[in-house]
């Protein structure tokens, strides 16, 4: 049986998950900031892990920071490390989601090769 993410992780820890975006065409990356949220609950660990995995070994290309963010996350590594593969970083504040950084070549989902296209769950 696959292990999933329990609400005391996720309230005590900064997750990094993937998602494929509700409209289906491009891959997000959702820094979890402590935020319990019911789609973090179904995730499996090591699915999450084998998605982290194949992203950081990309090929990194140039990204977009969002207006403001630089400001409001001094240290935006976490998101535009994500950004420069090809995947649209996130971070939760209060249950919203902010867009800190965009890639200039953003990832397919149909282009992704099959076993890591079945390992996403739509946003």
């Amino acid at each position: 049986m696959k292990m999933k993410y329990t609400e005391d992780e996720l309230y005590c820890m900064d997750f990094d998950f993937f998602f494929e975006t509700s409209l289906g065409k491009v891959v997000m990356h959702i820094a979890t900031n402590g935020q319990t949220d019911k789609r973090y609950l179904l995730l499996e660990v090591e699915d999450q892990e084998k998605l982290f995995d194949y992203f950081f070994n990309l090929k990194k290309s140039g990204f977009t920071i969002s207006h403001g963010m630089k400001e409001k996350y001094p240290i935006i590594t976490g998101f535009t490390d994500w950004a420069q593969v090809g995947v649209y970083s996130f971070d939760t504040d209060d249950g919203k989601l902010d867009l800190v950084a965009s890639p200039n070549n953003a990832i397919v989902v149909e282009d992704l090769p099959a076993d890591i296209r079945k390992l996403l769950t739509k946003y």
